[in-house]
């Protein structure tokens, strides 16, 4: 699945009946752009928040899959006699005893599943780690000591898992086969009479998401109704899967993902183990407790995939660029065909005449791949930005003046202007904070001490989509409100945002603001996934806030008692939680609780509704992105090969934004993760089994403290006018775009060795000729 599907998946509906319009900007209260805290921090830091696997029940029960032990084959004889006969040991499920699950056949509005076939479906395994039997017992312990001894005989075949993507490629036109995906001129020609050219491959590894919370799910079933307790980045898509899995009516699930330890895209689609849980607890009729273990986390939920990219780059003696050809193929399951988007960016970044992006499968033994944070973009940018760094080294322009010279504000894909681009702003105050006009361009000049530095950048880019959604908001007789919606908070600051925005519109203070979300039996929101929630979620918060005042004016205009009996509604206003006179203070007005009871109202309650970007008739006639710039700093320290990222300056065009201590954060943190792209990780399967052989923390690297440069992070703040009267895109995704070449850029100016395979080793950089 491409970026631009997973947009259509969770925009499906979007032309629809919806209230959600292009709107001129709101002039917004204090509280949008301040730096408030989350409002689910207090929560969180005393241990109050529930997780997934938080939920006990009475007469709870625990499963522990059983993973295969071959890459590819058939299961010849399942032997469960010894487990089931061992202590409180209660079941024992595989695809010969299991009762019938059923595929997610609909796919679109209907619900997208992370794997198309269920578990338990036949006795073919297609990747190492694939659940083949699930132990259920009385304790963890019991059902992992059974899981243990479960015997499994098999029929092994050859599988692979190489590493290498040129070989296995399907012909063109057939199912995963090289398809052009994006053309425009005679790229071919144009590159070949190029006096400057740039022919490369890059390559990115397979990674796996590794969020803090492990997956989990406990299933309760009452005889009649599942309820899953999930850590889920779509609760709504949740219940349309699980209930076409288990082959049940929608009324008859629910899904409840209150708080998530966040998720990376890893979480956005229901997994195997989910639909594992239900059928056990249903066939025991007890609750049934699975979390995955670190280990399960590398073969059975997803990961990115690995990527091999072949960029042309051709240009004119003067330095402008006259082809960009890319062509990329990225490896898939023997189950699902997931295309990972890498040209989603390509044909709009930069001004071009001739342009081709070309995209291939290649089928291994591996669990299907999933989104992961960025996907798509942020590894082809990875292979464009650091083709566009090698073009300006033979040009010998700088890199920054190359981009800028290429800058366009439409999109020459689509032939329409962008609703909103900043680049060229990104990277004038990304240069200045940076102080990159100090930098020297020839290899290894800059020094500090014993150490040499390194300067890199690379510009960033993101869809920026809107979905559809609803919420409801109860403005109630205590003087608090409530809101809802069917979305959840992956540990974005969905919490925070989605008050922020009711109180902006009733004055009514954070902390008398109730949000209620992560249940699929509430209106449905939006999927946490595409950088697309906050940006689908607010207008339909702000359209049920709206709706819920509307009936605090018109109550106030018939309640006996009110002030305002009989006045025109349209000459009130609720501001500071009054209603008031408009033009006048809130102070002259009544606190709108009062105005219920005069009603004698319990509360007033609106329902909002938000509809994608193509129910805004204006909207279609724009390309709508964000866009950044990533400037980074290395240290190299050829005494004691170390390498460092001493120093990100990272600058977003994102919209308005809504909170700059919680969008602070986000770039932080997506910074932190592109120096583990650049530096650290990778997934690395084992040629001889297909063991993902680095399945733990000890051996699959992430950055921590020590590895973490000083991180700066600056906002255009720059309203996108086809994003709703706030002007805000979601920003989840843009701020891991672009690292990864600005760091392998940097190593480049800092050592001369050019990394085009990630990530950076230690090993690539001692053929070094820099002194120290």
């Amino acid at each position: 699945m491409m970026f631009s599907e997973f947009l259509e998946f969770i925009q499906s509906g979007q032309d629809g009946q919806s209230s959600t319009q292009t709107q001129p900007f709101a002039t917004p209260s204090a509280v949008i752009g301040s730096s408030l805290s989350r409002v689910d921090g207090p929560l969180k830091t005393t241990g109050s928040a529930a997780y997934a696997s938080d939920y006990n029940f009475p007469r709870m029960v625990y499963a522990v899959p059983v993973g295969a032990t071959i890459a590819s084959g058939k299961i010849r004889r399942i032997d469960a006699t010894a487990a089931e006969k061992m202590p409180g040991v209660l079941l024992v499920l595989h695809h010969g005893n299991v009762a019938p699950l059923f595929r997610n056949a609909s796919g679109g509005s209907g619900g997208r599943n992370s794997e198309s076939r269920p578990p338990f479906e036949d006795d073919t395994v297609y990747y190492w780690g694939q659940y083949i039997a699930l132990a259920v017992a009385e304790t963890f312990q019991q059902a992992q000591a059974a899981a243990a001894v479960v015997r499994v005989e098999y029929d092994a075949d050859k599988f692979n898992v190489a590493t290498s993507l040129d070989d296995s490629m399907p012909a063109v036109g057939t199912t995963g086969g090289p398809r052009v995906l994006s053309k425009r001129g005679d790229p071919d020609s144009a590159f070949a009479s190029a006096p400057v050219q740039v022919d490369a491959t890059y390559v990115t590894p397979a990674e796996t998401h590794n969020p803090m919370e492990m997956h989990a799910t406990v299933a309760v079933w009452d005889g009649k109704k599942f309820t899953l307790y999930e850590s889920s980045q779509g609760v709504v898509n949740h219940h349309n899967v699980m209930a076409q899995v288990l082959g049940v009516p929608n009324e008859n699930i629910e899904i409840i993902s209150r708080f998530i330890g966040s998720g990376f895209g890893g979480k956005l689609f229901p997994w195997p183990h989910s639909a594992l849980a239900a059928v056990a607890a249903r066939q025991l009729n007890r609750p049934v407790k699975l979390t995955l273990s670190r280990k399960m986390m590398f073969a059975n939920v997803g990961h990115r995939p690995r990527t091999q990219q072949r960029m042309r780059l051709g240009a004119t003696a003067e330095g402008k660029l006259v082809s960009l050809q890319q062509d990329y193929r990225n490896h898939t399951s023997l189950i699902d065909d997931v295309r990972e988007n890498c040209g989603e960016a390509t044909p709009f970044l930069y001004s071009v005449a001739n342009l081709q992006v070309s995209s291939a499968l290649v089928k291994r033994n591996v669990g299907t791949p999933t989104p992961m944070r960025g996907p798509g973009a942020v590894p082809g940018l990875f292979a464009l930005e650091s083709a566009m760094d090698e073009l300006a080294i033979k040009l010998k322009k700088d890199p920054v003046e190359l981009r800028l010279a290429h800058d366009t504000l439409i999109d020459e894909e689509k032939n329409k202007p962008f609703s909103s681009r900043h680049l060229k702003e990104c990277l004038q105050v990304g240069a200045t904070k940076f102080g990159w006009s100090r930098r020297t361009p020839e290899v290894g000049s800059m020094r500090k001490g014993d150490l040499i530095l390194g300067w890199g950048v690379a510009v960033a880019s993101w869809g920026a989509g809107r979905g559809v959604a609803e919420a409801t908001v109860n403005l109630r007789s205590d003087g608090t409100a409530r809101v809802s919606s069917a979305t959840q908070d992956p540990g974005t600051g969905t919490y925070t945002i989605v008050a922020q925005i009711v109180s902006d519109k009733t004055g009514i203070p954070i902390d008398k603001i109730q949000v209620v979300l992560g249940d699929s039996s509430l209106v449905p929101g939006p999927t946490s996934g595409g950088s697309t929630a906050t940006a689908t979620i607010i207008p339909a918060v702000a359209d049920a806030a709206n709706a819920a005042i509307g009936i605090l004016l018109a109550t106030a205009v018939r309640a006996k008692g009110s002030p305002f009996l009989q006045k025109d509604p349209a000459s009130l206003a609720m501001t500071a939680g009054c209603i008031h006179a408009k033009g006048q203070s809130p102070e002259t007005g009544v606190p709108f609780q009062d105005v219920l009871r005069m009603g004698n109202l319990a509360s007033a309650n609106g329902d909002g509704k938000s509809g994608g970007l193509g129910s805004d008739t204006k909207a279609r006639d724009y390309s709508t992105h964000s866009f950044g710039a990533q400037f980074v700093e290395v240290e190299w320290d050829p005494g004691i090969a170390k390498l460092h990222v001493s120093r990100v300056v990272s600058v977003i065009d994102g919209g308005r934004i809504l909170n700059k201590k919680t969008a602070t954060n986000q770039i932080a943190g997506a910074v932190v993760m592109g120096v583990g792209m650049g530096l650290l990780e990778q997934t690395t399967y084992d040629p001889r089994n297909g063991h993902p052989i680095n399945d733990n923390f000890a051996d699959y690297l992430v950055p921590t403290s020590a590895d973490l440069p000083q991180i700066d992070v600056h906002f255009l703040d720059i309203p996108d006018p086809m994003m709703g009267e706030y002007g805000a895109r979601g920003i989840g995704e843009i701020g891991l775009a672009g690292v990864a070449p600005a760091i392998t850029a940097a190593v480049y100016h800092a050592t001369g060795v050019r990394v085009r395979e990630l990530p950076v080793r230690v090993e690539d950089l001692l053929t070094s000729r820099v002194l120290v």
